[in-house]
């Protein structure tokens, strides 16, 4: 049954084999069982099938609990006398068996009927498939290759610390160095790894490679699913040979960002990677000398093999003569143009877009702030006049002093008030500690007001630190805001996190501050978590000398931070940029969330102390291009109506199968075609079922166009 079906006898039979004997890879035909119905899928709707137990007075329900157990296969095919000639439709097992009798009079009825799942369903719940961490290589495996790589070129080790997420935020972390492994007809063949994030070495993920890394470490070699056409056709696209204008291909060259396929099966990660890319994966039963086998078929709904269906027009001309003569046509030519006898086609303009909106994340920019003091002024702290400051410096305990007083420390009211282990330092914890920005107004000058250059407390404004072209005076909200970590990175390529600077000659010099400080979570600020404020000294100089709390007393004293803050944009892409004002145009717009896939951050365009000192490389990331790519291609594929067709063949069929796009049904002129731009498609067959209906089998196709991956770019 590879090509179309021309046949005069209409009624044809399904046979049901189940396995002799638990993984025997043996089938005996049941005459017992009927198939009521066979449901091929794809992606996310695994086929299954309906069988029914035929119920005599020699065989109950209670026997046929005995035979058919739920471990033991079952195939669905055709009946042909040679076995390997039989086109096996469905292989699965038996899970969900139903008893249903009726004892009212003269409607006395039984029924025993399986609900059978595919094997691919049962893949999903095997432990080997379970995904979880990510394969790498050791340092063992590292220092291995280097040394002897035939041994070595093969292993990876399973690491449960770090997630399975392919390009998390878009970032690389793809090792560079694939495996190198065998094929089961043991051709060498290349399959990917993970590296760590940050690595200066590591590559992006595509499509291609994901597919080769799940399918070969999640499914299991010895079935009962096998690889299908996976790694032939991914491998055009690793050894970089494939040709771009594929459909298929452009498809699995693009590359993920945050793919997330932690704590997921292989069968639920195939059906993500399926949806983000655009394109299916099929789990198909064929006939290998005669015994069943499932493997994975991957297409393309752009590249299917096009096909028609066939109803002609009955009824007569205006003038009398019939559309279609059957007289002069034998049974077989008439079926030939008539495969089809019933169905439904929508066409559903509500689907058309016209103005799609795609959103972001929220714009970030690295800038150098100025904290001021987060505390309610104190005595012998703030505003000390320069001939009492001697005295006020004289109040606090230096760690060399805290050690000598011993026990006697406690009794000192500086200790008791600022000291971390002082009885009321919790109402006075923030004294010293506690620098921030008041980007949010919280801090009233009325109450906060000290000595200057902290005299005058108002909501930080941050057009003071960058131009016009990320802010203006006073258009950010009044809000509170994070400090998130720099762009800016060390010379070898590390992340710095936030740039903590401060100085105790009032900004004349400045020194690093990377160790001791918490930053705070609710609002732009540090926290200096020291024992005793007078640890914090500058580079090489005794508390005795200078610390930060008598610089504080000396009003010389300063913090400034560098760091990525949020602004109150996000990076945003409409399409068309401007809207028509016609009242009869229709608008519909559609709004795609994309917030961890297109980012923008940025270290220009702000005042900025290490971009200039040419601290490191950085991580500037502008996806504006990208996200207006994804927001011309949503308006591009959908500006035509969406077509559902589901028609009926009244017999078995399979010349049709899942991926062949169907354009029209010939003789009734119903043509499914619709545009994208210049280009045409057509929707995919995406379900085929088989189903005994009035004492014969029929074939039910659905078809549909598979919408663009939310993802794309």
């Amino acid at each position: 049954m590879s090509g179309l079906r021309s046949r005069a006898e209409l009624t044809e039979r399904l046979l049901v084999g189940v396995e002799t004997a638990y993984g025997s890879g043996d089938f005996q035909v049941d005459d017992r069982l009927r198939v009521e119905e066979v449901c091929q899928r794809s992606d996310q709707t695994i086929s299954s099938a309906i069988i029914s137990v035929r119920i005599d007075n020699d065989f109950d329900s209670q026997e046929a609990r005995r035979r058919y157990q739920p471990d033991r296969r079952i195939v669905v095919m055709t009946d042909e006398t040679d076995s390997s000639d039989r086109e096996i439709l469905f292989e699965g097992y038996v899970p969900v068996q139903s008893s249903r009798w009726d004892g009212r009079i003269g409607r006395e009825d039984e029924r025993y009927v399986f609900e059978a799942e595919h094997v691919f369903e049962r893949l999903a719940r095997d432990r080997e498939a379970l995904i979880f961490g990510r394969r790498v290589r050791n340092g063992e495996i590292e220092d291995g290759l280097s040394q002897d790589p035939d041994d070595y070129t093969h292993q990876s080790v399973l690491m449960t610390a770090l997630p399975c997420v392919f390009n998390p935020d878009g970032v690389a972390n793809r090792a560079d160095t694939p495996l190198t492994v065998l094929s089961p007809d043991g051709q060498s063949r290349s399959v990917h790894l993970f590296t760590w994030e940050g690595d200066r070495a590591a590559k992006k993920w595509t499509y291609a490679t994901v597919l080769r890394y799940l399918v070969w470490f999640y499914l299991l070699k010895e079935g009962p699913v096998f690889e299908g056409n996976v790694f032939s056709v991914t491998g055009p696209v690793v050894d970089r040979v494939a040709d771009q204008s594929d459909p298929m291909i452009k498809a699995l060259l693009r590359q993920p960002v945050s793919f997330n396929c932690e704590a997921t099966n292989l069968v639920e990660a195939l059906t993500l990677l399926a949806s983000a890319a655009g394109i299916h994966i099929t789990a198909e039963t064929n006939n290998d000398g005669g015994r069943p086998e499932t493997e994975l078929r991957v297409w393309a709904p752009e590249a299917g093999p096009l096909r028609r269906l066939y109803l002609v027009r009955g009824g007569c001309r205006t003038d009398g003569e019939p559309r279609y003569h059957t007289a002069n046509r034998s049974t077989s030519q008439i079926l030939s143009d008539n495969n089809i006898y019933r169905g439904h086609v929508t066409w559903d303009h509500r689907r058309i877009v016209n103005y799609p909106v795609v959103i972001g994340g929220v714009k970030q920019y690295e800038m150098t702030v100025s904290l001021w003091p987060g505390w309610v002024p104190r005595d012998n702290l703030d505003n000390v006049d320069a001939p009492d400051r001697e005295d006020a410096k004289a109040l606090a305990l230096t760690p060399a002093q805290v050690e000598a007083l011993g026990d006697d420390a406690e009794n000192e009211d500086w200790f008791q008030r600022y000291h971390r282990r002082g009885r009321n330092f919790k109402s006075d914890a923030d004294v010293g500690r506690l620098w921030v920005l008041n980007e949010n107004d919280y801090y009233d000058g009325a109450i906060y007001n000290r000595n200057a250059p902290f005299d005058d407390y108002r909501p930080f404004d941050f057009s003071t630190v960058t131009d016009s072209t990320v802010t203006t005076p006073g258009a950010w909200m009044r809000r509170a805001r994070r400090l998130l970590p720099t762009i800016s990175t060390s010379s070898d390529g590390r992340p710095l996190g936030v740039w903590i600077e401060v100085s105790f000659d009032s900004g004349t010099t400045w020194q690093q501050q990377s160790g001791g400080v918490r930053i705070l979570q609710d609002h732009i600020g540090i926290y200096f978590d020291c024992e005793n404020p007078t640890e914090v000294t500058p580079a090489g100089v005794p508390p005795e000398e200078q610390n930060m709390w008598y610089a504080i007393i000396d009003q010389t004293f300063r913090v400034r931070v560098t760091a990525s803050i949020e602004s109150d944009e996000r990076l945003l892409a409409v399409s068309p940029l401007d809207r028509s004002d016609s009242p009869t145009l229709q608008v519909n717009a559609m709004i795609v969330r994309r917030a961890k896939s297109f980012l923008y951050k940025s270290r220009t365009h702000t005042t900025n102390v290490l971009n200039p000192q040419g601290i490191g490389g950085s991580v500037e990331r502008d996806d504006t291009t990208l996200i207006e790519s994804l927001v011309r291609q949503l308006a591009h594929r959908n500006q035509d109506r969406r077509i559902r067709v589901a028609p009926t063949i009244p017999w078995l069929e399979t010349g049709y199968a899942l991926g062949d796009r169907i354009a029209e049904i010939r003789g009734r002129h119903l043509r499914f075609t619709t545009t994208v731009g210049a280009e045409q498609q057509y929707p995919s067959v995406v379900e085929r079922r088989f189903v005994w209906r009035d004492d014969r089998y029929e074939t039910i196709l659905t078809m549909g166009i598979t919408d663009v991956p939310g993802e794309a770019v």
